[in-house]
């Protein structure tokens, strides 16, 4: 009997707007999304892993955030991915203007393979995604680790946040100190084995290489322009009769 791919395996595409949210602070909505699979779903926490994106440059171009309808560039950004069985991982991503949750391969194609598909893509945005890595940990070790005292945010000229900061208390899972966000973000510090390119990041969430996805999406959308141009010809000859 073929086995069955849950298209949400934690249960929350109903659950979304339960989560706790707060808009800019994307380290911590999946910190409070790890500790939710925890209490929730604690068989699948060691399915689950903190992903945090950026490149040394500290540069992430992402197309389909919400911020923005075209191409957006962050610092950094941090996302969930449930791995599954048969190349069948799963993202969660609060800020994504793709469905909550997203299939790993759609995901990886909408916001930065899609580039390839443009008529003279710039180089430079080619490039930046060249240049993309990305820092994994699990989400039980990212629970017990992470520790942030929203220092970044602060903005010392006006005296203030940058952003509203969350209304729970600072996140402190490493009791040993108060601030290691740039142990996570910045690529050439804290823990280097985490740290994969974009191909390894497909490898090990099991599509392969971007090569891959990019050549099934590629063919997902011939076929269905082909479908669309058969429509329209079956339409034209019902027409002329």
């Amino acid at each position: 009997m073929q086995q069955v791919v849950s298209l949400d395996p934690l249960a929350l595409q109903d659950k979304k707007t339960q989560c706790i949210y707060t808009h800019c602070y994307c380290e911590e909505n999946i910190w409070k999304l790890c500790e939710r699979m925890k209490t929730e779903n604690p068989l699948e926490l060691d399915n689950c892993y903190a992903i945090f994106l950026s490149s040394e440059k500290s540069v992430l171009p992402m197309w389909y955030q919400k911020d923005n309808g075209e191409l957006i560039v962050w610092d950094y950004h941090v996302i969930l991915i449930h791995k599954g069985s048969n190349s069948s991982s799963t993202v969660y991503d609060f800020d994504t203007r793709l469905p909550f949750p997203t299939s790993f391969s759609n995901y990886v194609f909408r916001s930065w393979l899609v580039t390839y598909l443009l008529p003279n893509p710039p180089k430079r945005l080619i490039s930046m995604i060249n240049d993309l890595l990305f820092r994994i940990v699990p989400a039980r070790e990212y629970l017990e680790t992470f520790s942030s005292d929203r220092s970044h945010m602060w903005n010392a000229e006006t005296n203030s946040y940058s952003a509203p900061p969350p209304s729970y208390p600072c996140i402190q899972g490493n009791t040993s100190t108060r601030m290691n966000l740039d142990d996570f973000r910045m690529m050439n510090q804290g823990k280097k084995e985490q740290v994969y390119t974009l191909n390894g990041l497909c490898e090990l969430f099991g599509m392969g290489s971007v090569q891959t996805i990019l050549e099934e999406h590629c063919k997902h959308l011939t076929t269905r322009k082909t479908s669309n141009d058969n429509d329209e010809a079956n339409d034209d000859e019902e027409n002329l009769e």
